[in-house]
């Protein structure tokens, strides 16, 4: 992983600068440096005062308390606890607020809901007792996801306070905030002073750099991105089987995605590996494990899952490339504009269009 990121950077930078890493940091750092000299000339640490903001922070909190933050009060923020953690989801209130998706884990620790994938109401808590290694596996990773929220506060109820109260630490919930802190504290300036600055670097040397070599000086490394067109179902469960060395792939809402950088999940061992090569949208819509939900089929999908299934849907198209389409199994007789209003009646269109409709 190390090795694809670095040699992802050069090839970037390279790519646009024209200079090895060694050329292009040696002039970074050769920048700062006068920058600092020239900085230093006319100001001291001194001038500037570092603006110190409090974080929110509530603190332990117990069940009932908690309780009070699942968004009916507008006032308040938007709280839900994971693992004994308490985090700050106001931003994200199409989902975990009033109307949301997931609405009904707000105001409270939704491990066990989270872990089983459930929204059994009796689920919704912070029991771990009975859960197996595979749904601590995705516990985990609805773990690492929450980590983007702010930590404002523990479940005083939860078994997970007594692990970590020897472990409070204070974090800065602002990652703007903390930018800012850094950057005023170090060259004295706000972060769109700073930035501007940096800009101007940038061009100037684009400019000086344009006047002494051309784009015909450097040939970009190109990579040949994977592309697998229409497959079928057996196609798509045939693909990667036997050959480590390919692309993992899976399908949602007939889409094929490569997966291949998430085979923590999706690999043989991971939290998701049933889902690799199928089309998992019922299950994803469903949060289900169960093998008759593998499948693509939309039909009979409440609007709440059919909303659970568009936000699985943007994640795949933010985070993976698009590397194919599930077509339907034909004769060489039928049209294959058939196999594909097929599938838009499961694309995001589709769906509208069938709402409009009334379907």
């Amino acid at each position: 992983m190390t090795t694809e990121v670095w040699t992802t950077v050069t090839e970037i930078i390279l790519q646009y600068t024209g200079l090895w890493l060694t050329a292009f940091f040696t002039i970074v750092a050769l920048m700062v440096v006068t920058y600092k000299v020239v900085y230093g000339m006319f100001f001291s640490a001194d001038d500037f005062v570092p603006i110190k903001r409090q974080p929110l922070h509530l603190g332990d909190m117990t069940k009932e308390e908690l309780r009070a933050y699942n968004g009916s009060d507008s006032e308040k923020p938007l709280l839900m606890a994971i693992k004994g953690k308490i985090y700050d989801v106001s931003t994200s209130k199409i989902f975990y607020g009033p109307g949301g998706s997931y609405a009904m884990f707000a105001g409270r620790d939704a491990s066990r809901a989270l872990a089983q994938l459930s929204f059994k109401p009796e689920d919704i808590n912070g029991n771990l007792e009975g859960l197996s290694d595979a749904q601590l596996e995705i516990l985990q990773d609805w773990e690492y996801k929450f980590m983007d929220y702010s930590k404002v506060g523990r479940h005083s109820n939860s078994f997970f306070l007594f692990l970590h109260q020897t472990k409070k630490r204070r974090k800065t919930t602002a990652i703007w905030t903390t930018i800012t802190e850094i950057i005023l504290q170090y060259t004295g300036l706000w972060p769109t002073t700073f930035f501007t600055i940096v800009a101007l670097m940038v061009v100037t040397y684009k400019v000086v750099f344009g006047m002494f070599f051309s784009d015909d000086d450097f040939v970009p490394i190109k990579r040949q991105s994977l592309h697998l067109g229409d497959m079928t179902e057996e196609e798509l469960r045939a693909y990667n089987r036997s050959d480590s060395e390919k692309s993992l792939v899976m399908a949602i809402k007939g889409k094929i995605y490569d997966v291949s950088t998430s085979k923590m999940f999706y690999g043989p061992d991971g939290s998701y590996a049933m889902f690799s090569r199928r089309d998992a949208s019922r299950a994803l819509a469903q949060l289900s494990f169960k093998p008759e939900d593998f499948n693509g089929s939309l039909e009979g999908l409440s609007d709440a899952q059919l909303e659970i299934l568009q936000d699985w849907e943007y994640k795949f198209m933010d985070k993976y490339a698009r590397v194919g389409q599930l077509v339907l199994k034909k004769t060489p007789t039928e049209n294959k504009a058939e196999e594909e209003s097929v599938w838009d009646r499961t694309s995001v269109e589709g769906i509208k269009s069938r709402y409009a409709a009334g379907e």
